[in-house]
């Protein structure tokens, strides 16, 4: 499990101390290096941010780390809130789920459904390349283009 921590984290303490098995392991904090060395090994991507919260400023806004998920071939499934679902199509690119119950089901689907797992990477990776920056530079140039040609059909005063 990997992500961002504080000193003095009550939930990341928490965490650690139910941990009872060698086969889970905290990786907080890591930087982007070793980041995409843990997604080149996986091919699940978990994102729970927003999972049982009523407070709307706590559910992850945007997703980037979905986006670099989706781009090394991981399989997202993410919390179905914020920004995850402009993200993730379900069913098409990942998984997005409201509980415990749905993560398990659909995580248990791709172990078990290597045919789906492996369409829904190809369809994940293609859907990350939404977000890159040629994808940004083309968006802005429209936007402007769209400004642009607004104000030159409005007579100066």
């Amino acid at each position: 499990l990997a992500g961002g921590n504080f000193s003095g984290n009550p939930y990341f303490q928490k965490i650690s101390n139910r941990i009872r098995s060698n086969d889970i392991v905290l990786k907080p904090d890591l930087n982007y290096q070793q980041l995409k060395q843990l997604y080149a090994r996986g091919a699940i991507f978990w994102h729970a941010c927003g999972l049982n919260e009523t407070n709307p400023h706590l559910i992850e806004h945007f997703g980037m780390t979905t986006v670099e998920a989706m781009q090394n071939k991981c399989v997202p499934v993410v919390y179905d809130g914020g920004g995850q679902q402009e993200i993730v199509s379900h069913g098409l690119n990942g998984f997005r789920f409201k509980n415990i119950d749905q993560l398990q089901q659909f995580t248990l689907a791709l172990i078990k459904n290597k045919k789906l797992r492996e369409d829904l990477v190809d369809a994940a990776y293609e859907r990350s390349h939404d977000f890159n920056l040629k994808a940004f530079q083309n968006n802005i140039e429209n936007i402007f283009e769209d400004i642009d040609q607004e104000l030159c059909g409005v007579d100066a005063l």
